[in-house]
């Protein structure tokens, strides 16, 4: 099936080369992309005037409306079945669109396949997240209620349903993704799979919200309330669950490590099904785990493991250099396009 990859942008030409170059060399080759230029300033539409790879469609939008609302105008220009949304400062992995793809031809009534993320920045710092050891189709929103929303670029998803549940909601600018996969999850059972599939870019210039959790809250409130009679005392529990879990992230995080210890067991009392879910248990024990370590080793010990954990994932990673994404050249996306030949793929250099 044709594959959208739809990348919305502002102001990050740099960095949304790479991301175009990113999509350019992937294995499948069934895709479009469509660029929603979000009222950029810095050359970015002077940029995309000048490509000439004809899998690339450029739109405009003359004034700053957000991300939510250049990704329900790249939904509207999407003519492929499934779709991915990828941000401007980020970077598929070379094989993202085949391992996504084979996943939902395998499973025809899932409504999206997510994979995991890899942490990077300019320091050389890498750090790989898996949401499961295998591949599992399962009913999602327990996991979306408990905490977990996939990353832009992690998930292929059937336009179909997207279309069904409204798209994005064009007036938050702030945890829009969290009320779009609330609503999504609802549509059908979702495939996850261990491929890593993106690669997150952290930087500076990253956007910066406060109050977002509260946000979150109420999203996750309006969902619970609005769930049919048979799934609302679940989701009531599940919804005490993610509170008692995101108390003792908070208390982790300022070394409160007996406290975080408390709100992760309330967390487990109050839904003991978390515990077999491939994708919240193993993140709610890893981190009660840390927390008992913490009441026993101290908080300077636990920083100094982390410190010597991250440089070790580094160094194992990619020899603590930076990763780049090498740009296909003209001759090997004609290659690709008339189909003689798989693209280069992203090497570290």
């Amino acid at each position: 099936m044709k594959v959208s990859v739809i990348i919305p942008t502002r102001n990050r030409l740099a960095f949304l080369r790479e991301a175009v170059a990113s999509v350019q060399v992937q294995g499948y080759p069934n895709w479009e992309a469509i660029i929603i230029d979000d009222a950029s300033t810095d050359g970015t539409w002077e940029w995309l005037a000048s490509l000439r790879d004809p899998r690339i469609q450029a739109f405009r939008m003359e004034e700053h409306r957000e991300r939510s609302a250049a990704r329900n105008r790249g939904l509207r220009a999407a003519q492929g079945e499934r779709v991915l949304f990828l941000d401007d400062d980020d970077r598929l992995a070379a094989q993202a669109l085949l391992h996504l793809s084979t996943a939902l031809d395998g499973h025809p009534d899932a409504i999206a396949a997510v994979g995991g993320r890899l942490y990077f920045d300019d320091r050389g710092t890498r750090h790989k997240f898996r949401l499961s050891r295998w591949r599992v189709k399962r009913v999602f929103w327990p996991d979306v209620l408990l905490g977990f929303v996939p990353g832009q670029g992690e998930a292929l998803i059937q336009k179909a349903a997207i279309v069904s549940v409204g798209s994005w909601n064009e007036s938050l600018s702030a945890a829009e993704d969290h009320d779009f996969w609330l609503r999504l999850a609802r549509a059908g059972p979702v495939v996850i799979m261990p491929a890593i599939v993106i690669h997150l870019r952290m930087h500076a210039g990253q956007t910066q919200f406060t109050g977002v959790r509260h946000v979150e809250q109420r999203f996750r409130a309006e969902f619970v309330g609005q769930l049919p009679p048979g799934d609302r005392l679940l989701g009531e529990r599940l919804h005490q669950a993610q509170r008692a879990a995101t108390g003792g992230s908070i208390a982790f995080s300022r070394g409160r490590y007996r406290r975080a210890c408390g709100f992760f067991l309330d967390s487990i009392l109050k839904a003991p099904r978390l515990l077999i879910s491939p994708v919240s248990g193993p993140a709610v024990l890893s981190l009660l785990a840390r927390s008992a370590l913490g009441m026993v080793w101290g908080r300077l010990v636990i920083a100094f493991f982390r410190k010597l954990k991250a440089r070790l994932k580094s160094n194992l990673y990619f020899g603590n250099r930076p990763y780049h994404v090498t740009k296909p050249s003209d001759a090997q996306i004609e290659a690709q396009r008339k189909g003689e030949g798989l693209p280069m793929a992203p090497r570290p250099r």
